[in-house]
């Protein structure tokens, strides 16, 4: 009884992160923080992911097949960056409003967000949680599936 209530003390922890204190780089030399990048996107996805693993390859390949040019995408990852643009030169989102992508190599936003495995996924709508995924599972099914 004990373990599961430092369990759910845990997870509880994970959810209440401070978001003001991460920062989204959107245009050369300006930037705003995570907390309203969340506000001022009615859907907002951040996919942490690393080019090595291949369940981050197939979320990221089906995000390129889908069409939502209301969705803002964080695409967030600690690789170095040579080996991240290595593997999102050939992959186009040309269905998503906007795709940002972050290099997180001081783990700022991996610690953050209580990232501990990968492919982890965080769907905000109306500046709302609706979901925290870790692993590979259809972004189809979070992103058109009816609330």
């Amino acid at each position: 009884m004990f373990c599961l209530c430092w369990i759910i003390i845990e997870l509880s922890k994970g959810n209440s992160a401070d978001y003001a204190s991460i920062y989204v780089p959107f245009a050369e030399n300006d930037s705003t923080s995570f907390s309203s990048q969340i506000d001022s996107n009615d859907k907002l996805l951040v996919l942490y992911f690393h080019p090595e693993c291949d369940f981050c390859k197939g979320e990221l390949n089906s995000l390129a097949r889908m069409d939502m040019p209301e969705l803002v995408v964080d695409l967030i990852s600690f690789a170095p960056k040579d080996s991240i643009d290595a593997l999102l030169q050939n992959i186009e989102f040309p269905g998503i409003g906007e795709v940002n992508v972050l290099y997180d190599s001081l783990f700022v936003w991996h610690n953050k967000l209580n990232i501990k495995l990968i492919p982890t996924t965080f769907y905000f709508e109306h500046g709302e949680l609706i979901q925290k995924r870790t692993g590979y599972f259809k972004l189809e099914k979070l992103l058109y599936d009816e609330k």
